[in-house]
C-alpha cells in the first residue's frame, strides 16, 4: 500500500496560493481564532487572504512571523511581501 504525505494524497486539496491563508490552514485554524492570535479584525484577516486586496502592514507582519517561528513553520517575511 502507497504512503503518501500530508499533500500527496490523490484527492487531497492543494495548498492555497495566498500564503498567510495557507498558514492558517495549515495550522488548522479558522479565521476567526487566527485574527484573534494575532490581535486584528476578522475581516482584516480575510482582506489579507484575498490574492491582491491588501497585505499586512510590518507590525502584523512580524506577528504572522512570530506565529510562524513558534510553529517551526518555515514562513520568511519575503514570502509575505514578495518583489
Amino acid at each position: 500500500m502507497p504512503t503518501f504525505g500530508p499533500n500527496e494524497r490523490p484527492d487531497a486539496t492543494p495548498p492555497h496560493s495566498n500564503v498567510i491563508r495557507r498558514f492558517r490552514e495549515e495550522l488548522r485554524m479558522d479565521r476567526i481564532k487566527f485574527a484573534e492570535l494575532l490581535d486584528v479584525n476578522v475581516d482584516t484577516l480575510r482582506v489579507w487572504e484575498t490574492e491582491g486586496k491588501s497585505k499586512p502592514r510590518a507590525q502584523a507582519a512580524l506577528r504572522i512571523i512570530e506565529v510562524a517561528q513558534r510553529n517551526d513553520y518555515p514562513l520568511d517575511i519575503k514570502d509575505i511581501f514578495p518583489k
